[in-house]
């Protein structure tokens, strides 16, 4: 009977390529400039590269190698995202809402698929949405993650102009299947003098 993975290859090279979804019934696009994607089985490993930069937008890439995905399942790859602008996400939204930030990350994958090793960073800088449904008026802020092999770390400063939401928090984990996390919110709120404690009467 058939036993194994199939061999072979696959690419795809193209440019100026345009994903369309439905949000509301309507249709909203994603734009990459350039987006390459190559996938190989061979001799009882899987490997896949994929590499793109979204219109007027930053770049990314991602290689991964699975030695015996049916057996072994070991893991390797990077993860490189250079500067993009969240805005992106605005075409997800039904309403006139607004999105900043830029995403960076630089990650390394080890271990195996059942138990993933991840080493490096993960940032969004200047992060901002500017939402009705926000009851309050976000300014630019900040969240970073840090990797260390079977464990992350959380932090973040959420900016407004009634005051700050700081965040921090971790997670680690033995297998894919069992993740522990936890996370601490901390809020400083900023208070006005009231026009008598201006006037000292």
């Amino acid at each position: 009977g058939w036993q194994g993975l199939p061999q072979g290859q696959m690419s795809i090279h193209s440019e100026r390529v345009s994903l369309i979804y439905e949000v509301a019934d309507k249709s909203r696009p994603i734009v990459f400039e350039k987006l390459n994607l190559s996938t190989q089985f061979l001799n009882n490993d899987w490997t896949f590269k994929g590499t793109g930069n979204l219109k007027d937008n930053g770049t990314f890439l991602l290689e991964t190698h699975v030695k015996d995905p049916l057996r072994e399942r070991q893991l390797n790859g990077r993860l490189k995202v250079d500067a993009i602008n969240m805005n992106w996400l605005e075409s997800f939204s039904t309403l006139e809402e607004k999105v900043e930030g830029a995403l960076k990350a630089d990650l390394s994958f080890a271990g195996t698929l059942n138990q993933p090793r991840l080493l490096g960073w993960v940032h969004l800088d200047h992060f901002r949405i500017d939402s009705v449904n926000f009851p309050f008026e976000m300014k630019p802020s900040r969240l970073a993650m840090e990797f260390s092999g079977d464990r992350s770390v959380l932090e973040g400063k959420l900016l407004t102009q009634n005051g700050d939401l700081f965040l921090k928090g971790d997670a680690h984990w033995s297998a894919i299947e069992d993740i522990e996390a936890k996370l601490n919110v901390t809020c400083l709120l900023y208070t006005s003098p009231s026009p008598r404690d201006i006037s000292g009467s």
